[in-house]
């Protein structure tokens, strides 16, 4: 393997924490207060200054959505993100499970409406790290199954629903800090550049049985298209496909990330937006994976999108900040709030 550098060891880290936090802490209950605090929407930025970073945020015009953030949604649908992570859980533990959410122990009776139409499903792959993994007492997470659960999804008389689970693979832990960036090319045409390992992860894993699967849902009602972290990243990535391949679900979808890392560059956020404005993050400002990668990394350029929605759960530690507790429990409570990200003044 290359010598990493610092900044990589240091975003290995962060990602690397941010997967295993749900893993082995995920449905360990939350008891924390939520407040309303203004954050900054940079990440490690040793490398530039607070002006540049202002700059670079101002370099594009992103028209808010036109449809309001709906918290009532956004309730169902952070609890949706908590079955993906159980969905594959229950996968690995069960080579006979077939994928159904109905089983699994945080299913919940609003979704009685939905059917679930179908679940995303691949190969996993051996990554070197299991070898020293396997030396070490979490030996046991590493799964016994060939084929692991993406996400699912979901399609009702009124709406449609596609979910993703983050990051739990040891090769997806590495495409995380494979923060060079890639084109994104559609139909022969170039609309920015991406993350090559989150790009990776989508093409190889997602992109075709998604959109097979599109084609069982009604055109002319909202899609909603989910997750968190990883599953945030997976979720911008797939909401754009479909709004730049599928015209007629291109007025109809909606992305709500939860603790996602930035996707892509100024180019990719703009094209974006204009695709598919109807979009919105979630963030937990003690929560450090939102704000990777870095703004600036090298010679690439990352911006986020979607309108910010945020709140403070504060824990004192990296791990249950980022957990999916954390933001189930300030959504339930309503707490997040919509504003603009606060870039700190210079000399920060």
């Amino acid at each position: 393997m290359a010598n990493w550098s610092r900044r990589q060891v240091l975003l290995a880290g962060f990602f690397t924490g941010a997967g295993m936090s749900i893993v082995t802490s995920h449905f360990r209950p939350q008891s924390n207060s939520e407040h309303d605090q203004e954050g900054a929407d940079i990440a490690y930025e040793a490398d530039i200054s607070a002006s540049k970073i202002r700059e670079i945020e101002q370099s594009i015009a992103l028209r808010q959505p036109t449809i309001p953030y709906n918290r009532q949604m956004s309730k169902l649908l952070v609890r949706c993100c908590r079955l993906a992570t159980e969905q594959y859980l229950q996968g690995v533990a069960d080579p006979n499970y077939n994928g159904a959410i109905a089983s699994l122990e945080s299913y919940f009776p609003q979704l009685d409406e939905y059917e679930q139409i179908t679940s995303f499903q691949a190969f996993r792959e051996r990554s070197w790290l299991e070898p020293v993994i396997k030396q070490t007492p979490l030996r046991s997470l590493i799964p016994k199954t060939d084929l692991i659960y993406h996400g699912f999804m979901l399609k009702s008389p009124k709406n449609n629903i596609i979910v993703f689970r983050g990051t739990q693979e040891p090769d997806e832990w590495i495409a995380n800090i494979n923060a060079a960036q890639t084109d994104y090319r559609s139909n022969n045409t170039q609309v920015g550049k991406v993350h090559q390992g989150f790009y990776s992860l989508y093409a190889n894993n997602l992109a075709v049985p998604i959109r097979k699967a599109i084609k069982q849902f009604a055109p002319n009602i909202p899609c909603y298209v989910t997750g968190h972290s990883l599953g945030g990243v997976m979720a911008v990535l797939a909401a754009f496909d479909l709004a730049h391949n599928y015209a007629e679900f291109r007025q109809q979808i909606r992305m709500y990330s939860y603790a996602s890392p930035r996707v892509g560059d100024p180019n990719f956020a703009q094209s974006f937006n204009s695709h598919v404005p109807n979009s919105y993050r979630i963030v937990n400002y003690a929560d450090s994976t939102w704000l990777l990668p870095p703004t600036q990394l090298n010679e690439s350029v990352y911006l986020h999108v979607g309108q910010a929605w945020s709140f403070i759960n504060q824990t004192g530690d990296l791990n249950p900040n980022h957990q999916l507790a954390a933001y189930q429990a300030a959504i339930d409570r309503e707490v997040e709030i919509s504003q603009p990200p606060i870039t700190p003044v210079s000399g920060f």
